[in-house]
């Protein structure tokens, strides 16, 4: 009998690139010079692990799918459009 293996649900992707894509889709860094300067300024020997302070990006809803609602107005002047064009047809057949 063959031997199975079980499936890992781990993504074909570096563990540094997957964090850095996570990050860069979550939040915005607050001021990445300020973190840099910090790592600069610790020690080479004993180095402990640098956290970056993350702020959440604020994002107007209302222009950033400003298209969406006018595409929303077209299709409903469309359908009312071809209603009117339905109704007049039906008074004729």
């Amino acid at each position: 009998m063959a031997k199975k293996t079980r499936k890992t649900n781990r993504p074909n992707v570096s563990r540094d690139a997957l964090e850095r894509a996570r990050r860069e889709m979550q939040l915005v860094p607050a001021e990445p010079e300020a973190a840099v300067d910090a790592v600069k300024a610790a020690p080479t020997v004993a180095r402990s692990p640098r956290k970056l302070v993350m702020v959440p990006r604020v994002v107007n809803l209302r222009e950033e799918y400003a298209y969406v609602l006018q595409d929303l107005r077209n299709m409903a002047i469309l359908a009312v459009c071809l209603m009117v064009v339905l109704t007049i047809m039906s008074l004729f057949i």
